[in-house]
């Protein structure tokens, strides 16, 4: 479960800021601030500096078991700036410096092979997105992509680089909706740290696994969702209900556990839609790999690990 409040407070100066506040606990427990800050009347350049702190129960999979539970926390400040590509779009880059510190739960530590280090790096992040909702869109499309380029200039106890992208396309279909998404990311061809290894598994980024029973270098998946009407909830609010199908294939490579599925297929059976009480859905997935997971959730989605976190 995930217990989420936010506020925002606007236009905080005459240049249009606005203070940002998270608060969540659960599975994934942050604690985040940060200030919005416009540069120039339009509201096109920007800064962003923010303090951020995340606890999350991680758990590793070796072929499917659960062999560890371990406590993840990472720390760390971030100064961003960037512009606005009209109404839909934005650029940014930016530099965040923390600690990163895990504990074991359940499991032995030399799983994750680190503990309370310093991991400092350069970002980069574009967003483009024209949903008409953040949560079970019925047309628009998001696409995203990040950086992330940690060094020892910066005072980073490790180096490594990770580029990740992703983008889902809702397509309506006389009442009906297609969702056509791909995702990949990349270590380009450093050595990603156990907590900074690429994630797959969930009802959302690979139905039939765990959340984030896949972990690695690099990755890719695409997927095709087809979903049909079936009840009008609130059709002044855009609330229906739908049923559908998920076909998906994906590879994980240089898995932590070490194990080489190659390419991996799967196919999800899916209820859901936006109702008053809330995003709901209901999923059973399988995989090729004798994986089955069923899967049920209202409200704001769980997170998963991945980059289709960013995308709700």
């Amino acid at each position: 479960f995930v217990l989420r409040g936010e506020h925002q407070r606007t236009w905080i100066n005459s240049r249009g800021g606005e203070w940002q506040n998270v608060l969540q606990f659960g599975r994934t427990s942050k604690l985040s601030s940060s200030i919005y800050q416009p540069l120039d009347k339009s509201h096109r350049f920007f800064i962003q500096p923010g303090i951020h702190a995340t606890r999350s129960f991680e758990d590793i999979y070796i072929d499917g078991d659960r062999i560890a539970r371990f406590d993840l926390t990472d720390v760390y400040a971030n100064f961003d700036t960037g512009f606005a590509i009209g109404t839909r779009a934005e650029l940014r880059g930016g530099i965040r410096y923390g600690t990163v510190d895990a504990s074991a739960d359940t499991g032995a530590l030399s799983l994750l092979g680190f503990s309370d280090i310093t991991d400092a790096a350069w970002t980069g992040n574009f967003v483009y997105d024209s949903r008409d909702a953040p949560f079970n869109p019925t047309r628009g499309m998001i696409t995203r992509i990040r950086y992330l380029h940690a060094d020892d200039s910066l005072g980073s106890d490790v180096s490594y680089e990770q580029l990740e992208g992703g983008i889902i396309k809702a397509v309506p279909l006389r009442g009906n909706v297609v969702y056509l998404a791909a995702m990949g990311g990349t270590n380009l061809d450093s050595d990603l740290p156990s907590y900074r290894q690429f994630r797959l598994g969930g009802p959302r980024s690979f139905s039939g696994f765990e959340v984030a029973e896949l972990r690695g270098q690099e990755y890719w998946t695409a997927s095709a969702v087809y979903l049909h009407k079936l009840a009008d909830l609130q059709s002044l609010l855009g609330q229906a209900l739908y049923g559908g199908v998920r076909l998906q294939a994906g590879d994980m490579r240089d898995r932590l556990d070490g194990i080489d599925d190659g390419t991996i297929y799967g196919a999800a059976l899916i209820v859901g839609g936006r109702t008053p009480l809330g995003s709901l859905s209901l999923t059973l997935g399988a995989t090729t790999t004798d994986s089955y997971q069923l899967y049920l959730s209202l409200g704001r989605p769980i997170e998963e690990g991945s980059i289709i976190d960013v995308f709700e």
